[in-house]
């Protein structure tokens, strides 16, 4: 039976951002969930919450294109 994981939108700005102290523990859970391990599970809000902390460094178009990897995960 395969476990489900809750991560809120904070999880997804690590990974995404890559932001130092939590980037390794969010990538674990990148590539469990890549590797069809666990299948992780987020909000609807979290994206449009991740987009508008990302956007805020990156550009709009990398923005979209980071969230429209992520979204394969969820």
């Amino acid at each position: 039976m395969m476990e489900y994981i809750f991560v809120d939108t904070n999880i997804i700005i690590d990974l995404l951002a890559k932001r130092d102290l939590f980037y390794k523990d969010a990538q674990v859970l990148s590539t469990l969930s890549d590797k069809k391990e666990i299948q992780l599970c987020i909000s609807s809000l979290s994206f449009a919450n991740a987009y508008y902390a990302i956007v805020k460094h990156h550009k709009d178009i990398d923005a979209k294109k980071y969230l429209a990897k992520f979204k394969v995960l969820v």
